[in-house]
């Protein structure tokens, strides 16, 4: 774009005409009027944009790296997959923005209203967001290594990923007292390990045996620094003090989970010391054709601070770029099942064998859509087995008993929830 000024961009953006892509490095903008603008993938490294107002104003896949955003109005503006490495947005407004995505390496958000923002998948390495208010925030799966939080303001967030049905998005609001989240992410990077079943006794053994054995094999120093109720479910907090890499630390975790020969050896133990069978409930140790899976919860979710690099969200789920297009992702089941043909026609032959007749002829249908790969039948076939697995659930909980689907099954239908439940 030649003889590029201040005044031919402002007179561009007020005819409503795109600058996507244009090179606008280092150009000053100061508190100039820039709301609406389409500003997609556009190169802004160095700009001077303080003062200025962006609000609603389409910023995706922008480079604002090392730009001067200080006091700017950015709110409801689309920052997804932008770059803003070293930016100043200090005393910046981005109330409502979508930071999907976003690198926010290094940059100064000091006192930035960020309240209601999308957060999932943002890169927080390194930033300063003392005295930011992130009240409201969705910060599903984002980086924070080396952030700076001091006397940062949230009253509650959200915890979702993009494809996450209402209902799952209302559960996963956090309440926070005064100064509770500076106190509780400061030792963050975290890993977290959400397991199917409440606190057990078994389950706490299970947990330090594992910690113990890695801690030993790989040299490392893991320990539980954190470990709450959520609904029916329990969160292990782990906290590695030597520094390592917390994605292996976290797939060897899972590794472990997965490793039947420690099942086994630790219900030999469990039947030769009644206290730690302290919580089983239903469920006959000594019974002679009992799986030693079945003594104990299953991962249902593994998170590790890293952002684009979910460990695991559900056992056998492969995570997504949360810019993926529905049709994109509906595709991607398809391609998740060629990838993992064998594993997932085993799996459903198993959980076939646990469900009831009524359940089996969606397992049927589902094989068949499978075969045949069509997409739209396979989720329709899934979507049909999830109402009969929730409703079954929900018998259960009214009528305060145990669930009549053994623990196999429902570690095997979380499992082919990964596969087949993205498309709500």
């Amino acid at each position: 774009m030649a003889d590029i000024t201040r005044e031919k961009i402002i007179k561009r953006i007020k005819r409503g005409q795109s600058l996507e892509r244009a090179d606008l490095s280092k150009l000053d903008f100061s508190c100039a009027d820039l709301s609406d603008a389409k500003f997609r993938g556009v190169r802004f490294t160095g700009a001077f944009l303080g003062y200025v107002n962006l609000s609603r104003a389409d910023l995706s896949g922008a480079d604002l790296s090392n730009a001067k955003l200080h006091d700017a109005i950015l709110e409801n503006a689309n920052l997804n997959n932008a770059n803003l490495d070293g930016v100043n947005l200090k005393d910046a407004n981005l109330k409502n923005s979508d930071l999907k995505n976003a690198n926010l390496q290094n940059s100064n958000l000091k006192n930035a209203n960020l309240r209601n923002s999308c957060l999932v998948s943002a890169d927080f390495e390194n930033a300063d967001l003392t005295n930011a208010d992130i009240s409201g925030a969705n910060i599903f799966h984002y980086k924070t290594y080396g952030w700076k939080i001091d006397g940062i303001k949230c009253t509650h967030i959200y915890n979702y990923p993009f494809f996450a049905s209402e209902v799952e998005r209302v559960g996963s609001r956090v309440e926070f007292a005064k100064k509770q989240f500076e106190e509780k992410y400061k030792m963050i990077p975290t890993i977290k390990l959400l397991l199917s079943g409440g606190l057990l006794i078994p389950d706490l053994y299970k947990i330090c045996r594992i910690i113990g054995k890695i801690n030993k094999m790989y040299k490392v120093e893991i320990g539980i620094v954190g470990m709450e109720l959520e609904m029916n479910r329990i969160i292990f907090t782990l906290k590695d003090d030597s520094n390592s890499d917390l994605e292996k630390i976290g797939g060897m975790i899972v590794q472990e989970y997965e490793n039947r020969d420690l099942d086994n050896n630790l219900l030999e133990i469990i039947k030769k010391n009644k206290q730690l069978c302290v919580g089983l409930k239903n469920l006959d140790i000594y019974e002679p054709h009992l799986e030693a899976p079945n003594v104990f919860s299953q991962p249902f979710q593994v998170t590790v601070d890293i952002v684009n690099k979910g460990l695991i969200d559900r056992p056998g789920m492969v995570m997504r770029p949360d810019s993926a297009s529905v049709q994109e992702i509906k595709m991607s089941v398809i391609d998740n099942y060629i990838n993992n043909e064998k594993e997932i026609n085993k799996v459903l032959i198993d959980f076939d064998t646990m469900v009831s007749k009524e359940m089996q002829n969606q397992v049927k249908g589902l094989k068949n859509a499978l075969k045949k790969k069509k997409v739209d039948d396979v989720l329709v076939a899934w979507k049909m087995i999830k109402k009969m697995f929730d409703r079954t659930e929900e018998i259960t909980e009214t009528d305060n008993k145990a669930s009549p689907l053994p623990y196999r099954a429902i570690e095997l239908y979380h499992k082919l929830d990964g596969w087949f439940g993205e498309v709500r």
